[in-house]
């Protein structure tokens, strides 16, 4: 998963978590779960994310449209079709005075 977001209230790594729990929970729902085939016999399968995540925080306007292209064009890179995601917003650019992350 790829995936730039704006500053939040939770930590990046509390959101990367719920992101990675609901994108699992419909993995199961629709049954397209890729590691259903090593179920466990609690019912417990395997989770399909690395553990923990990357981060990077992004402090110029260029580093963010550059970190966004990279996401937009991932699909492609590996031959995968082009995603468009009704959640997904433009980038208007930083505002002015904005207080880096510390």
């Amino acid at each position: 998963m790829h995936i730039v977001i704006e500053r939040h209230r939770n930590k990046v790594e509390q959101n990367v978590g719920l992101l990675k729990g609901e994108a699992t929970k419909q993995l199961k729902l629709k049954c397209m779960h890729p590691l259903i085939a090593f179920q466990k016999e609690d019912g417990s399968i395997p989770s399909p994310w690395a553990r923990g995540c990357w981060r990077r925080y992004l402090e110029t306007d260029q580093q963010i449209e550059d970190a966004m292209n990279y996401v937009m064009e991932n699909p492609k890179r590996e031959g995968k079709p082009e995603q468009k995601w009704s959640f997904v917003k433009g980038f208007p650019g930083l505002d002015f005075g904005v207080v880096s992350h510390s």
